[in-house]
């Protein structure tokens, strides 16, 4: 098994949205890299399990500062890391967050959310 595999094996990922074609491509990269996902239409999930968090912040009709604010206020630890997927570019700076945080805008391989979960996980 490969150092990339040894570091995915275990973890959880959050992946939260209402698009489900999207929620199933990224679920299965996910998988693929031996992430296990907890998926979700809201930000009602048990935060408590998650290593990492993937929100489509479209679909949810948010903003990257109100996601925050609600992460905060539903008990995610503030130094998860996040990446928060939307079709527009982040409106200037992104919201002080204590963990890494990433923004990535579609068109994305599928790999792509791989390389930014492991990214922020390893720092």
């Amino acid at each position: 098994m490969d150092s990339s595999a040894t570091i995915a094996a275990g973890l959880v990922v959050a992946l939260v949205g209402r698009a489900p074609r999207l929620r199933r491509v990224l679920r299965l990269a996910l998988e693929d890299a031996d992430y296990h996902v907890l998926e979700g239409e809201s930000l009602a999930l048990p935060w408590t399990t998650v290593a990492a968090v993937v929100v489509d912040l479209d679909s949810l009709g948010l903003r990257p500062a109100g996601l925050l604010s609600s992460l905060r206020t539903r008990g995610l630890a503030a130094a998860a890391p996040l990446v928060l997927v939307s079709v527009y570019p982040p409106e200037g700076a992104l919201p002080a967050w204590r963990g890494p945080l990433e923004y990535l805008q579609p068109p994305f391989a599928p790999a792509e959310i791989v390389y930014r979960i492991r990214r922020a996980l390893d720092r």
